[in-house]
């Protein structure tokens, strides 16, 4: 579906670059991973990370699905949320990554601990 939307939306993709689209959506990933990491504060770091990784993980084809079905839907709402995709992945595996330093139980994608 995602490469679908690219090939569609294409133009829309190329219009992004120049505004504050990427920066809006690199913003919005930031506040709601590390919003999540302060709100979760009074729980076990186990469960911390856990909350972190969901909120950051967010369910984009849910939102998705109505905007390539309804008509007449502005077609920069399908290219938010398709760019949303990259962004959220790349914070996930971020915090991943941050929070698998942290236990010190598992191996890191590096080699180190």
């Amino acid at each position: 579906m995602l490469a679908l939307c690219t090939v569609i939306f294409g133009e829309g993709f190329l219009g992004a670059i120049g505004s504050y689209a990427i920066g809006t959506q690199i913003v919005f990933f930031a506040l709601a991973t590390v919003g999540s990491y302060a709100l979760g504060s009074g729980l076990p770091q186990s469960r911390r990370s856990v909350l972190v990784l969901g909120m950051s993980t967010r369910n984009l084809g849910a939102a998705l699905a109505p905007l390539i079905a309804l008509p007449g839907v502005d077609q920069r709402a399908t290219v938010m949320v398709v760019l949303g995709v990259p962004m959220q992945v790349i914070f996930s595996l971020l915090a991943a990554k941050y929070f698998a330093r942290r236990s010190g139980e598992f191996p890191v994608l590096d080699g180190k601990r």
